[in-house]
């Protein structure tokens, strides 16, 4: 998590990249512009069981390398990263854009979804 205020030593706006892991290094890294904003990221890249699924404890299997959301609040961002992270590509991507949340997937096989980029 990343939470970005005011502008840099050279008077610009903050700018993240979420991270990709080396056997990843085909996909691009989506770069963010934080201005008084954050950035979180929920994914399995270093741990690969540590997100459960709720209910049944078992470690969550599906096509998200990760989900990140750029929100003002960094705890909203946190906690509304991993919940999306939780419910996969298909139901997350439908409620980003059902709650107008500024979020970026990227998936298994390198495919980037980038809500900013999309009209919601």
């Amino acid at each position: 998590e990343v939470k970005a205020r005011g502008k840099n030593a050279k008077g610009k706006t903050w700018t993240a990249a979420i991270y990709i892991p080396p056997a990843y290094s085909s996909i691009k890294s989506p770069k963010v512009v934080l201005l008084n904003t954050s950035i979180a990221t929920s994914g399995v890249y270093f741990k690969q069981d540590h997100i459960k699924n709720p209910g049944t404890e078992d470690a969550v299997s599906n096509d998200l390398l990760s989900s990140s959301v750029i929100h003002p609040s960094n705890a909203e961002a946190d906690a509304l990263a991993t919940a999306l992270y939780v419910m996969g590509s298909e139901k997350g991507w439908h409620w980003v854009r059902e709650n107008n949340v500024q979020a970026i997937f990227i998936k298994n096989d390198g495919t980037v979804l980038d809500s900013r980029l999309d009209s919601i």
